[in-house]
């Protein structure tokens, strides 16, 4: 399994090459957020899209963006880790289409249990989802992942 970060954040780089790399011996292609980042995730062809939102501006909106409209990266599934939980932002991410989200602070079990649901998900439609694990919206899917010791 090959996954792509994307994060400009060092220590989510850090722990994500942790928990997937070493303790799930999955390939991890980690990118610092920049113009290079899609022609990246076009040429390493990830199963995976980890992507930080707490860039610059609407930066990792952009790339999100991008990801969605571009072959080959269309179809990859993508999970947003971010801080930033005000419903604004995240109606965004699902008019976005990512599959997953994933807050900055994280448990390395909801972190696992939110990879494993992506991954083993039908394949992306081109339609946004409306809800995520479970039927919930996507508030209440972030407040459970927060409440995951």
């Amino acid at each position: 399994m090959r996954v792509m970060l994307i994060d400009d954040d060092e220590d989510t780089r850090v722990l994500c090459r942790f928990i997937l790399g070493t303790l799930a011996s999955w390939e991890i292609v980690a990118a610092v957020p920049g113009p290079w980042t899609l022609d990246r995730a076009r040429r390493c062809r990830p199963d995976l899209i980890l992507l930080g939102l707490e860039r610059p501006a609407d930066a990792g909106f952009l790339t999100l963006r991008r990801l969605r409209m571009l072959e080959p990266t269309s179809s990859i599934p993508v999970i947003v880790i971010t801080a930033a939980d005000t419903p604004a932002v995240l109606d965004r991410i699902r008019e976005l289409g990512a599959q997953g989200l994933i807050p900055r602070a994280f448990s390395m079990s909801a972190f696992l249990t939110e990879v494993d649901r992506v991954l083993t998900r039908p394949a992306r439609s081109s339609a946004p989802p409306d809800t995520w694990e479970g039927g919930e919206d996507l508030g209440d899917a972030l407040s459970q992942q927060r409440d995951t010791p």
